[in-house]
């Protein structure tokens, strides 16, 4: 008997797009043979999302951001007692906060920026041991939205009225200069990570919003172009990083290599899905097509739940 999936896409925070176009990728990929296969938007009809993920087998969370992949979607699932693929509540609301994130991943002996917790604008005296240049980026928003590179005061001042006053909490951090990793983490009690991901941006100097999504902008390059030891290295890293943060089926890890050192940035529960996205691209290296990968998960998610 057909397994019945029902995919999540759309939802309501400044991801819809992104996220429209992974649950589309998985829709696309999931071999129909082995799955009844259904997409879902549920910012369409909130009150009929009950409805829809009652008695299915399983569902496939593609809600990038907030209300989605912050535990908010998890909380519900739980409640109505449905199987969903990845990380629980408290894993997805952690990773989601780069800040509580970055201080399990300290505790957990990984290396990570220095940085800060600006709530409001008459914190800058925080800032004065980082120096320049500092990442500014919103607490607990994914795909690089707002990330700012501030190489001057004028830069960081900007950057945190456009943050705060957007009702962001910020995160400031020093910035590491050198190569752009990420590590794709997949499965349950055994781990198992996938061959690393360079990410060169063509026209930024760092991975933001445009460089992720706009066609051309980036090099991606898997195996990563770095001595296969630094790449174990990245990769016990990337699996390291889910631990702490509790995950569990899978997750994406991205880093900065500098010299030998290596330092997390942050973790992502719900990667995107596309047939261009980076977790696809570790898979295919490792030797998975799309489906492949897809099945893994679902079956992943099954003997887990």
């Amino acid at each position: 008997m057909k397994r019945k999936i029902l995919i999540l896409a759309g939802g309501w925070s400044r991801e819809r797009e992104v996220s429209l176009k992974s649950g589309r990728g998985v829709y696309e990929n999931l071999p129909r043979e082995r799955f009844d296969v259904d997409l879902y938007d549920p910012r369409e009809n909130p009150l009929g999302l009950l409805e829809r993920i009652m008695g299915v087998d399983l569902v496939i969370n593609m809600l990038h951001g907030k209300k989605g992949e912050d535990g908010s979607m998890q909380g519900l699932l739980e409640i109505a007692g449905v199987r969903y693929l990845g990380s629980g509540v408290l894993g997805s609301a952690l990773a989601m906060n780069k800040y509580m994130s970055k201080i399990l991943f300290s505790q957990a002996g990984l290396k990570v920026p220095k940085g800060v917790l600006v709530e409001s604008l008459g914190e800058i005296e925080k800032l004065k041991d980082l120096g320049l240049p500092l990442i500014v980026k919103p607490v607990d928003e994914g795909s690089s939205f707002g990330l700012r590179l501030c190489r001057g005061l004028k830069d960081l001042d900007h950057a945190l009225k456009e943050g705060i006053l957007g009702g962001y909490r910020m995160l400031v951090e020093e910035y590491i200069e050198g190569k752009e990793l990420t590590c794709c983490v997949i499965g349950n009690r055994v781990l198992e990570a996938l061959p690393i991901v360079e990410i060169v941006p063509l026209y930024s100097e760092v991975f933001d919003f445009s460089s992720k999504y706009e066609e051309g902008k980036t090099l991606e390059v898997c195996p990563a172009r770095i001595d296969p030891k630094l790449a174990k290295k990245a990769q016990e890293i990337g699996i390291a990083a889910h631990r702490a943060l509790g995950l569990r089926n899978f997750s994406r890890t991205d880093m900065i290599l500098r010299g030998n050192e290596i330092f997390v940035l942050e973790t992502n529960t719900l990667p995107g899905m596309t047939p261009t996205s980076l977790f696809p691209l570790a898979a295919r290296a490792k030797g998975w097509s799309m489906s492949e990968l897809l099945t893994r998960l679902v079956d992943l998610a099954l003997e887990e739940a």
